[in-house]
């Protein structure tokens, strides 16, 4: 049996299959597409005919941002609340 490294074990340029880069961002494989689809997710790079994957430091660079507009945010509100 393979043993897969975790995310975090993988080089920055490694690409992530659906199912491990929908556990990353804690959704579902469809949720992912939907974003993809939509453009509030990275673009998958094809890696082969029906293989797709996108590249690990754009999927932590995504996370990323999210936390940074949740800290903008959440600064905002608060300085609203003074």
């Amino acid at each position: 049996m393979a043993i897969i490294p975790s995310t975090e074990q993988l080089p920055a340029n490694a690409i992530i299959r659906a199912p491990e880069a929908a556990r990353m961002v804690g959704c579902s494989r469809s949720h992912l597409w939907r974003m993809t689809k939509a453009g509030t997710f990275p673009k998958p790079v094809k890696t082969g005919p029906g293989m797709t994957g996108w590249l690990k430091c754009e999927i932590d660079a995504w996370i990323s941002l999210r936390v940074k507009e949740r800290d903008c945010l959440t600064a905002g509100l608060a300085k609203e609340a003074k």
